[in-house]
């Protein structure tokens, strides 16, 4: 995601990228949910919905390029949460 804030002149890479974070976000979902940690699921499903390529929501570039950002530290505060359990 970090990666989605800088100028790259490619939607389909752009619309690729949302559907890794789709998917990714849907895998943690299930993960947390399975090991019945529910407190952070809100906040990927608002990412899931977020970056949905499928029914995208049209946000300015200025808008995008932070909300890139916050996802990518949310999904690198996850990582880092999930690889001291």
């Amino acid at each position: 995601m970090a990666i989605a804030a800088l100028p790259i002149p490619s939607i389909e890479y752009y619309g690729f990228l949302k559907f890794v974070t789709l998917l990714g976000s849907g895998v943690i979902i299930y993960y947390f949910y399975s090991i019945k940690e529910y407190f952070w699921i809100p906040f990927l499903i608002i990412v899931l919905i977020l970056f949905n390529p499928v029914s995208p929501f049209h946000l300015g570039r200025e808008v995008w390029v932070y909300a890139n950002l916050l996802a990518s530290g949310f999904f690198g505060f996850i990582s880092y949460k999930l690889k001291k359990k």
